[in-house]
């Protein structure tokens, strides 16, 4: 900044140390994005395809953006969730690093199989073992330097979601085994049916610890689910503001920003679980038996007018 202090002074601030925690940053990676670029003069298309699209074999990838129009048709439109197509059928990312990879289900294997293959130490196409094994090595629970890992022994496996406007998808590789799935779809209520179908391969094909979850449900009283409803928000980690819609005799839970809407079932007294997602939904009440907060995904959130 040269010395000159920022128009809005509020909005800069550094409030952890930086390794002490996982947060979640697509803002960060676009930050890594600029730093790549600046140091090799290299356009981040045009890096991206040498280092990494390139030597994996990902051969329907690029991160052009707007895409290019000779690849104009192959794509899918983006939608919304209630079916309304995103207009201009997709959305144009500046971001490219976290959000601007126009990718495959098979290209996404192809990078899974070389990052498993390098950990393995039989590639080195594209990192060296110990890159790769760092890389797949918890760092802050539950990532290693990129992947999400779960799973132990045959079981553990390394992966990410996406999630931009009107898409979602998931990839999913088990080292061990030698096997694994990547599932995209076109719609921001995407999520859902990746789950379903990484449940029913995991059921076909026996991947160790990746099973649906069975529990008992209780009913909630009409008093009870008034009681739960309302928005709930927080500023760190992150800005969310998290809705609980009543609706009949369900609720739903949704946060625009990052998640559509999910209906929660009780299985306790303030205890959900969000159906698609599986993320446990915890109440917090005060001595008066008021509900007053959320924790949800690790984060705790402050109900309105409380």
């Amino acid at each position: 900044l040269d010395g000159a202090k920022p128009a809005n002074t509020a909005a800069v601030r550094v409030d952890t140390t930086p390794g002490a925690m996982m947060r979640y940053s697509g803002g960060g990676t676009t930050i890594e994005q600029l730093v790549m670029t600046d140091v090799t003069g290299e356009s981040f298309p045009a890096l991206m395809k040498r280092l990494v699209l390139a030597p994996a074999g990902m051969s329907h990838s690029g991160y052009d953006q707007p895409l290019p129009a000779s690849k104009r048709g192959q794509e899918a439109a983006a939608y919304r969730s209630n079916g309304t197509m995103v207009e201009g059928r997709w959305h144009i990312y500046p971001e490219m690093a976290p959000a601007g990879l126009w990718t495959t289900p098979t290209d996404l294997l192809k990078w899974s199989i070389e990052i498993a293959a390098a950990r393995a130490g039989t590639s080195t196409r594209l990192l060296s073992q110990e890159m790769a094994t760092a890389m797949l090595t918890v760092q802050k629970e539950p990532v290693g330097l990129g992947p999400f890992l779960s799973g132990k022994g045959a079981g553990f496996n390394f992966g990410h979601g996406g999630a931009n406007e009107g898409y979602r998808a998931q990839v999913t590789y088990f080292p061990e085994l030698g096997t694994g799935a990547a599932v995209m779809t076109n719609s921001d209520a995407g999520s859902g049916l990746v789950q379903e179908i990484i449940l029913a391969l995991a059921a076909e094909y026996k991947w160790t610890g990746v099973a649906p979850r069975e529990v008992t449900t209780i009913a909630m009283d009409s008093a009870a689910l008034d009681a739960h409803a309302g928005s709930y928000s927080t500023q760190t980690p992150m800005r969310m503001n998290v809705l609980v819609v009543r609706v009949g005799d369900k609720l739903f839970v949704e946060e625009p920003q990052y998640f559509p809407r999910d209906e929660v079932v009780f299985v306790g007294a303030h205890r959900a679980l969000a159906l698609q997602s599986g993320t446990e939904v915890v109440f917090g009440v005060d001595a008066k038996g008021t509900v007053g907060w959320l924790d949800m995904g690790g984060m705790r959130l402050k109900k309105a007018g409380k």
